[in-house]
């Protein structure tokens, strides 16, 4: 399942606790992964997460228990509270959202990774 997959790659590939495959909009969570199980981010989190990396937009966004300041260029999005990172990549059919105890670059380099392997499988 797409639940195992990434909790995988996560563990084996960056300091990300959280990822979530969802719709081009952000409002159908279509596969979600965390440790411990610890995943509390909502569709109006990822829908705002997703409508921010279409328009660019800057701003503060909630994903999970947390509220992160946008940081980085337009059409790329990358967030940062603390030591938290979280950040989101377009697949063909969708956006991928990570979130851990990372840099921005870190998020978005798991974020990109994931969306990649998705591509790759057509999604």
């Amino acid at each position: 399942s797409w639940d195992a997959y990434p909790a995988y790659l996560l563990q084996h590939k960056a300091k990300m606790q959280i990822a979530c495959f969802v719709a081009a909009d952000g409002k159908q969570i279509w596969g979600r992964s965390a440790r411990d199980n610890n995943f509390n981010a909502t569709e109006a989190q990822t829908a705002a997460i997703a409508a921010a990396l279409a328009s660019g937009a800057p701003g503060q966004y909630d994903f999970g228990d947390k509220k992160y300041m946008k940081v980085g260029p337009p059409g790329m999005f990358m967030g940062k509270k603390g030591d938290w990172a979280v950040a989101a990549a377009k697949t063909n059919s969708g956006v991928v959202i990570c979130s851990g105890q990372d840099s921005p670059q870190g998020a978005i380099a798991a974020a990109d990774f994931l969306a990649d392997e998705l591509k790759g499988k057509g999604c």
